[in-house]
């Protein structure tokens, strides 16, 4: 197996598990955070996929982001921010401000950026991997996005299946904890 098999391989079933975690949830509970302060399931859910928008288009592939490409980007009002914004850096204010639209939409935006991401994936030259994919930081590899895609939806993953389990078994699910 090649070092893009594997990476596809890889990033469809931690894809596949993070689906599967949010199935079903209602737009309350996307918005629901454990504590002030902390992310909710949504939120997560659009970081995820718009980091995995900016890391493979801009940072593999040198092309537009799927996020303005396909009008992503005016479905959504963002907090300010740079262009590109991932979530990165908001604030708790400018999280809880975020509106998260329904779970269908950001799970098409999810499957948009994973189509894209794919073909990008697939085309890589396998030579290349240690040529760096970001001119300002050598040490960005195409190797290096190719684990930090991997590794940035398993982290979130695991975030969301706590928020999950908390947001069905605690105090937003009428129980305490």
């Amino acid at each position: 197996m090649g070092a893009a098999a594997f990476a596809l391989d890889a990033l469809t079933k931690e894809r596949q598990a993070t689906v599967s975690a949010v199935t079903g949830l209602t737009p309350e509970q996307l918005r629901w955070a454990p504590a002030s302060g902390t992310n909710p399931i949504g939120f997560l859910l659009f970081h995820v996929f718009r980091t995995e928008d900016l890391l493979t288009h801009t940072h593999l592939a040198s092309i537009p982001q799927v996020w303005e490409r396909d009008g992503w980007a005016s479905r959504w009002k963002l907090p300010p921010a740079p262009a590109g914004a991932t979530g990165n850096g908001w604030t708790a204010q400018q999280v809880t401000a975020f509106q998260v639209s329904p779970l269908d939409e950001l799970l098409a935006y999810g499957r948009a950026v994973r189509d894209a991401s794919a073909h990008v994936i697939r085309s890589l030259d396998p030579t290349e991997l240690d040529g760096s994919a970001a001119p300002s930081n050598p040490q960005m590899t195409r190797g290096r996005v190719l684990s930090m895609l991997i590794t940035h939806e398993a982290e979130h993953h695991g975030q969301i299946e706590l928020i999950v389990g908390l947001l069905k078994t605690g105090p937003a699910a009428g129980r305490t904890p």
